[in-house]
C-alpha cells in the first residue's frame, strides 16, 4: 500500500479533546499501516503524547504503538481550530519509492487493443491470416493483404492520448514499406499524425509522433510496398500511450 502524499490536516473543535481522542483521530486519518511524523503549525500548538497500546478498527490480535505527539498542552475555545502538517513518509511497504505526478505524467505505456479491423485479408482456409493476428501477442502468426492502399485499423475501446505505433513487419528485413498513420476519436474523421518507412529490421519498429494526439482509433495505411505481388503482411501492432485523463500536453 503507498503511503499517502503530504498533506494539511484541519480540524475544527467544539470542545476540550482529550489527548487521546485527538491522537486517534489524527493517526486514523492517515490509515493503518502509516508511520507519520506529526509537526504542528505555529498557529496551533503541539499536543501531548505517546498514546500506545491501542488496537486498531477491524484489527485481529496483537496492538500498535501510535507515534509519540509531543509539545505542551493545548486547549482550543470553542469554534476555533487548527492546522497540523502530516508528513508519512516515502515509498511502499516494500520500500518502492512513490513516483511523483510529474513522472507518471511523462510515461507512455503500452495501450490495451479491444479489436481489430483490415481493408481485406488473406482468406484462403490454408493460408488464413486476418486481422487478429497482428494484436494477438504472437509473432508467429500475422495480418495479410494485397490490393491498393491496404489498411490495418485497431480500436483501443476508448479515447487515449497516444506517443507512438510499433509494428513488428513480417519479412521486414525483405521489403521496403511506406505507410501512414492517422487517428480518430470516432472512426469517421481521421487526423494524419505520421508518414514514413519501415527500418528494414525483423525488430518491432517504433515510430514515435511530434506530437502526443488523443482518439480511439489507430488507421496504418501501406501506400507502397516493394513485394511485386503487392502483398503486405505485419505480425504485430501496438499502440503506446496513457489514459486520456492523464494527458497534460
Amino acid at each position: 500500500m503507498l503511503a499517502l502524499p503530504s498533506f494539511a490536516l484541519f480540524m475544527h473543535y467544539g470542545s476540550i479533546q482529550t489527548q487521546n481522542d485527538m491522537s486517534f483521530t489524527l493517526t486514523d486519518r492517515l490509515g493503518y499501516d502509516a508511520q507519520p511524523s506529526w509537526q504542528s503549525t505555529s498557529a496551533f500548538q503541539r499536543i501531548p503524547g505517546p498514546l500506545t497500546n491501542v488496537q486498531f478498527p477491524g484489527q485481529s490480535g496483537g496492538s500498535t504503538e501510535f507515534p509519540p505527539i509531543e509539545g505542551g498542552e493545548f486547549e482550543a475555545p470553542r469554534g476555533e481550530g487548527g492546522e497540523f502538517e502530516v508528513t508519512p513518509p516515502s515509498g511502499d511497504q516494500n520500500g518502492d519509492e512513490e513516483k511523483s505526478e510529474e513522472q507518471l505524467s511523462g510515461e507512455c505505456n503500452e495501450l490495451p487493443i479491444m479489436n481489430a479491423s483490415a481493408s481485406g485479408f488473406e482468406s484462403d482456409p490454408a493460408d488464413y491470416h486476418p486481422p487478429s493476428d497482428a494484436i494477438d501477442g504472437d509473432s508467429s502468426t500475422w495480418w495479410s493483404n494485397n490490393g491498393q492502399d491496404p489498411w490495418l485499423q485497431i480500436d483501443l475501446g476508448q479515447s487515449h492520448s497516444i506517443c507512438s505505433v510499433s509494428i513488428e513487419w513480417n519479412k521486414g528485413d525483405k521489403r521496403e514499406f511506406s505507410f501512414e498513420i492517422e487517428v480518430s476519436e470516432d472512426g469517421n474523421s481521421y487526423e494524419k499524425v505520421f508518414e514514413g518507412n519501415n527500418k528494414g529490421t525483423l525488430e518491432e519498429e517504433d515510430y514515435q509522433f511530434d506530437d502526443q494526439t488523443s482518439g480511439q482509433y489507430i488507421k496504418l495505411t501501406i501506400t507502397d510496398t516493394s513485394s511485386k505481388d503487392g502483398w503486405i503482411s505485419i505480425q504485430e501492432i501496438n499502440a503506446l500511450g496513457q489514459p486520456k485523463s492523464q494527458f497534460l500536453g
